[in-house]
């Protein structure tokens, strides 16, 4: 490779044709000599001080041609601050500072284009040679569609397979090779969560409204409820009989509710179109006065030969002793 000579960086298996060379990227003798000098590991600007020193004296723009087309085709890693870069992103400007590591797995470029395509069914768009700086963001985007596929109830468990876990800790070709290995069952999830969370999503403010009412429902009860114990305690409502006591609780409003039924959208629908939240309300502030007025129509409903109902007003004070109790 020759002074100025720029290698293609689009995930092209023969980025070094530009200068002659249609072998295998990795079998040039500057690639060759370029992963020698890496090692386990090496950052750029290590790379290039080697190989433009002694014995080889090689130009730097020779160097850095091999480092962006060994990239560009999955050969190498290449993180900068612990952030992969994109293919597009290594110039020979960001080359000095950059990390670059071998990579132990190769990727064929049909499977890289099958994982492209399953980056896009979760709105991850990525370029030839950003699979690798992408797989984090799909990564993310799984987990996100998997949480809103579920919840607590009444959704159902947010999903947890156990590929997805297994994708976490992976990174580079091997976190590539694992998605491309894994593809059917993320495709199948996709769909599937995306159906589940377009649900959650159309059916969960129904469920909250339910709630929010039944509760509206539950405090009628409650209160209709203290006063029926209420009358059931008093000595001229119980000289009535069960009948007269039932026509009164009615006249009066003072019948339990039935309970509610929101199991569906329609069930629901009707029932708010029956009775609003404030009705509601109001029917839980009215229930005392309810309650006396029911009281006064059952000394009515006594049969003309009781014994009239007095009422009495007891004084009211503390006693301090024993004989203000006897007095």
């Amino acid at each position: 490779m020759g002074a100025g000579t720029t290698p293609r960086s689009d995930g092209s298996d023969a980025p070094l044709v530009v200068v002659g060379w249609d072998q295998a990227v990795a079998d040039h003798p500057v690639a060759r000599e370029v992963l020698d000098a890496m090692g386990g590991g090496a950052r750029g600007g290590a790379i290039r001080k080697q190989l433009l020193a002694a014995p080889y004296g090689w130009p730097q723009d020779a160097v850095d041609a091999a480092l962006v087309a060994l990239h560009g085709i999955g050969h190498l890693t290449a993180t900068r601050n612990g952030h992969p870069l994109k293919t597009a992103q290594l110039d020979q400007t960001a080359i000095n500072t950059t990390e670059f590591r071998a990579e132990k797995v190769r990727l064929t470029r049909a499977q890289l284009v099958a994982i492209r395509s399953l980056f896009s069914k979760a709105d991850v768009r990525a370029r030839g040679g950003e699979e690798g700086a992408l797989a984090a963001k799909f990564l993310a985007a799984l987990h996100k569609l998997a949480s809103e596929a579920g919840g607590s109830a009444p959704l159902p468990a947010v999903p947890a397979p156990v590929w997805l876990d297994q994708l976490g800790p992976l990174t580079g070709n091997e976190h590539l090779l694992a998605i491309y290995e894994a593809r059917d069952d993320i495709e199948a999830s996709i769909a599937a969560w995306e159906r589940l969370a377009e649900r959650a999503r159309k059916r969960s403010p129904v469920w909250e409204l339910a709630t929010a009412l039944s509760r509206h429902v539950v405090g009628e009860l409650d209160v209709a409820e203290a006063a029926a114990a209420h009358l059931d305690g008093d000595a001229t409502w119980s000289r009535l009989d069960e009948t007269a006591r039932e026509e009164i609780r009615r006249d009066v409003g003072l019948t339990l509710p039935q309970p509610l039924q929101v199991q569906t959208t329609d069930a629901l629908s009707k029932a708010l179109d029956a009775r609003s939240l404030s009705a509601w309300q109001s029917g839980i502030d009215a229930v005392p006065g309810r309650a006396g007025k029911a009281m006064t129509e059952a000394v009515r409903h006594l049969p003309p030969d009781d014994p009239p109902v007095t009422t009495v007003a007891v004084r009211r004070g503390t006693l301090d002793d024993e004989t203000a109790v006897q007095d």
